[in-house]
């Protein structure tokens, strides 16, 4: 094989250049015994120089067969009877030697190179991604918990969006960010090869995370092939995740254009009037092929029991397929993201049958007449009132979801404010969401990030002076916004200013 391996004995004078024996590999798997100096008090082994391995099926004997403990010093014990080593210099310490004469070693080893040194070689990429999938057969990833992830992934999430077109690459994927290349998959001719393509998109993605981590912990954007935008993403956290089922745990329905009566002036996708909506225009294909996959999907066993749905393709009410969605919801979780302007019974009865469904308004303005500069309508007081049915028809409060998305200039004046507050004590909302445009979330200058901080430190000040919980929408702000409004509405309150 020409490999190399090396003993290094510790007789007293700790381990030396003088002390050692150098072996080659012969064959794999691999058998050697290796008489030990006298007066050796531990013996360290590094299978090689220069290169990174995995070692399988290790073992150390003594000349009397009695398996001898060793520690791995630098590298990752697997529960496979697998070592994976990202170092030059691979360590293994067998302490404690004692009396023994000899020792035996067997064990299986591969060699790779060190994908560190490959990272701006198209050519070497390609070899870094051969490594990864070398090492994916030997490596149980199951047992790796610390990795890069976010919850997105971590509980496997659907989301059915952009733009209805069959050529989208990316039609179905594991979240809603902004960011561009973010893995996902098209959809196929049949359920079956976009469910599997689903699935293997999932699959690669924790994969290559999990495999970066091994690799030195490299989070070089260049060479990834699944995560190169989901390393650019702040939700994309290193920390000790629960790891996924297989299961799906959430399905977002947001299929543009959709039918929607709002002109939301944030919104590229309205389209005003559920008759101007034309087969051409809703590619109704699409719409089917979905349904497919979620029939396909439930067939399999592989929506989970706690599985929640997001209905946010247009406005829910009026949309030409609703009946069939609703159909698909039954009465599990559903987050219906409508503008309130008509009064769904179907809706009711889910939040009737179910606690954890609600209603999402995105409200963003206190007065009618905000209302109307945002929504492009003049019917403040009838969504007030179907909000208020809604509101009757739910098990607890925490099942009214407002939301309040932040525009600058346009809905942070302190009239508004303080009218939103007071719709929020009337209904005893309990989950008050503070957005932002996600359309400028990468794009906001330095002038633009300060006025949004202030109108939203603003709010905060208003909803903590009067005991009201809120949540702020991380995904929508950069966390130095998040930070710096926080701040903002602390040094307010404090002041009395407000």
């Amino acid at each position: 094989m020409g490999i190399i391996g090396t003993f290094y004995f510790d007789t007293g004078k700790n381990f030396n250049e003088s002390e050692i024996i150098r072996f080659q590999y012969e064959n794999n798997p691999f058998y050697t015994e290796i008489e030990l100096p006298q007066n050796t008090i531990a013996v360290r082994f590094d299978p090689i120089e220069g290169c990174w391995c995995f070692l399988q099926n290790l073992i150390f004997k003594s000349e009397t067969d009695t398996s001898l403990d060793y520690q791995v010093l630098n590298g990752v014990q697997l529960e496979n009877n697998g070592i994976f080593f990202s170092t030059n210099d691979p360590q293994i310490l067998i302490p404690n030697i004692n009396s023994i004469k000899k020792i035996k070693l067997s064990c299986n080893i591969e060699v790779f190179l060190n994908p560190i040194e490959l990272i701006y070689s198209e050519t070497k990429i390609k070899q870094l991604y051969s490594l990864i999938e070398q090492l994916r057969s030997h490596i149980d990833f199951e047992k790796i918990n610390k990795y890069h992830s976010c919850h997105y992934l971590d509980r496997f999430k659907l989301y059915f969006e952009t733009y209805n077109d069959i050529d989208n690459r990316r039609f179905v994927r594991f979240c809603c960010s902004a960011l561009e290349k973010l893995p996902g998959s098209k959809l196929y001719a049949t359920a079956q090869e976009t469910v599997k393509e689903i699935v293997k998109k999932h699959s690669n993605t924790i994969a290559e995370s999990k495999m970066y981590i091994l690799l030195a912990g490299s989070t070089e954007c260049e060479t990834r092939k699944y995560t190169s935008s989901c390393a650019k993403c702040d939700l994309y956290q290193l920390k000790e995740w629960k790891g996924n089922d297989g299961l799906i745990h959430h399905i977002c329905l947001n299929m543009h254009p959709s039918p929607c009566q709002c002109k939301c002036i944030y919104c590229d996708n309205y389209i005003i009037g559920k008759d101007v909506i034309n087969d051409m225009l809703l590619h109704p294909q699409n719409y089917e092929k979905v349904f497919d996959i979620i029939e396909y999907l439930k067939n399999d066993g592989m929506i989970a029991n706690d599985v929640s749905w997001q209905l946010a393709s247009g406005e829910i009410t009026i949309h030409p397929f609703k009946e069939r969605i609703y159909n698909l919801v039954g009465n599990q979780t559903a987050w219906f993201f409508t503008n309130c302007f008509i009064y769904d019974e179907s809706i009711s009865m889910n939040l009737a049958a179910n606690s954890q469904s609600l209603i999402n308004l995105s409200i963003d303005s206190g007065t009618p007449e905000t209302w109307k500069k945002i929504k492009g309508f003049n019917n403040f007081d009838t969504v007030m009132d179907n909000l208020h049915k809604y509101s009757a028809s739910c098990i607890n409060p925490e099942q009214i979801h407002l939301k309040y998305l932040i525009l600058p200039g346009i809905n942070d004046s302190f009239e508004d404010y303080n009218s939103f507050v007071e719709i929020i004590k009337n209904l005893k909302v309990k989950k008050t969401e503070i957005a932002c445009d996600m359309r400028e979330r990468y794009s906001r200058n330095q002038e633009q990030s300060k006025a949004l901080i202030k109108a939203t430190g603003t709010l905060f000040t208003l909803l903590k002076k009067n005991n009201l919980s809120y949540s702020i929408n991380h995904a929508l702000f950069s966390p130095d916004e998040s930070k710096s409004s926080i701040v903002f509405a602390d040094e307010l309150l404090s002041s009395g200013a407000v």
